[in-house]
């Protein structure tokens, strides 16, 4: 194929314009013999044209889909609603490989595990009841994967390294290239940092040059952190989300009885990956089996059957809820539950259900607000 003159002159090349293929547009060509960086004021630096020539590797999932190598994600969550047990059983899937919750780890992956507070007791007991939730989980795999570098585990003398302070920022780093691992869990925020004011900027900053540390190491971090006070975002400065690929919440659901009140509706806050169908609003559980083995069960999440229902009800197409329901795909007992519930927790009234049905029925529009809302 003939190449177009070129529509601009660069220092080392030429950039031309193709004919429109894919996208179209401006295609940099590279040049043989030009290297792909430099070094400028003792930095790695790139043209344009060497940073589009540099063959750079594909980015493999640790977790599908959730993490990928060299990303970072915070986890937070109130307490007991089983942070620790989500963190954990994430730790375990990436070293031994395996799934749980939908999420996968095809190939057995190197993972530290630092811990703040957590007593080795409680640790040993979690850690050995969460391999049976893995699908598919490799146990010699993770015997030898997954490193725990455990505050409980030292003498009382021993200074546990910090995430704020730059000297237990190195020694960290130093324990992660030891071991080789490309996922570093740090549970959790609050016993492993130190510092002045959660929710001043400036307080994050430490913590933020940390993780980003991390990312220039090439390795993965999941940042577990609690809730502020309302339990419906994670507590202190909106800063310290500002290097997070993944920001994933867990609200609790203390009606749910999971095992040590494991039981929460998973809230994505941010995510800049793919969609998927598990990276949606999800009610989970970790429960037992008849034998006694720890389980993880995962349902569309209630709060987002309420929305679903009160939609489709306010099309005005349907004369009964039944039939609202059955658009949705459920059966005359899950609809009856959702409408339960979205009137106990104030969504809608029984009064105005019927009110929208009835109209449906008389083949009457139903009102809707102006600026769109449902009248509920």
């Amino acid at each position: 194929m003939e190449v177009p003159p070129a529509t601009a002159d660069l220092t080392s090349g030429r950039l031309v314009k193709f004919p429109a293929a894919d996208a179209g547009g401006a295609i940099i060509l590279p040049r043989a013999g030009v290297t792909t960086s430099r070094r400028q004021g003792g930095l790695k630096t790139r043209t344009l044209r060497e940073l589009l020539a540099h063959p750079f590797p594909t980015r493999q999932p640790l977790l599908f889909p959730v993490l990928r190598q060299g990303e970072s994600m915070m986890l937070w969550a109130q307490t007991g609603a089983g942070k620790t047990w989500v963190s954990l059983s994430m730790a375990l899937a990436i070293a031994g490989g395996g799934s749980f919750l939908g999420w996968t780890a095809e190939t057995p992956r190197r993972v530290m595990l630092l811990d703040g507070e957590m007593a080795m007791e409680d640790l040993q007991d979690r850690l050995r009841d969460l391999c049976a939730a893995i699908d598919g989980f490799d146990p010699e795999a993770a015997a030898d994967n997954l490193l725990i570098v455990a505050r409980q585990d030292q003498g009382a003398d021993t200074v546990f390294p910090d995430l704020a302070n730059p000297d237990g920022q190195a020694r960290i780093l130093e324990m992660v290239r030891q071991h080789g691992a490309e996922l570093l869990v740090a549970d959790n925020f609050s016993t492993l940092a130190e510092v002045e004011d959660e929710n001043a900027a400036g307080a994050m900053n430490p913590v933020l040059a940390f993780l980003l540390r991390l990312k220039q190491a090439r390795v993965a971090c999941i940042l577990v952190h609690h809730s502020g006070k309302t339990g419906q975002s994670y507590r202190g400065s909106s800063k310290l989300a500002a290097t997070f690929e993944v920001i994933l919440g867990l609200t609790r659901d203390e009606a749910a009885g999971g095992v040590q009140g494991a039981a929460f509706t998973t809230f994505w806050e941010k995510f800049r990956g793919e969609p998927h169908d598990t990276l949606v609003p999800r009610d989970v559980r970790l429960g037992r089996s008849e034998a006694g083995a720890l389980a993880w069960d995962a349902q569309p999440a209630e709060r987002d059957n309420i929305r679903l229902f009160l939609e489709a009800a306010a099309t005005g197409n349907f004369p009964h809820q039944t039939a609202a329901g059955a658009s949705l795909g459920w059966d005359k007992t899950k609809t009856s539950k959702t409408v339960t519930k979205a009137i106990a927790a104030g969504r809608t009234t029984r009064r105005q259900l019927d009110e929208i049905f009835e109209a449906a029925r008389e083949g009457c529009a139903v009102e809707v607000a102006e600026s769109g809302e449902p009248p509920f």
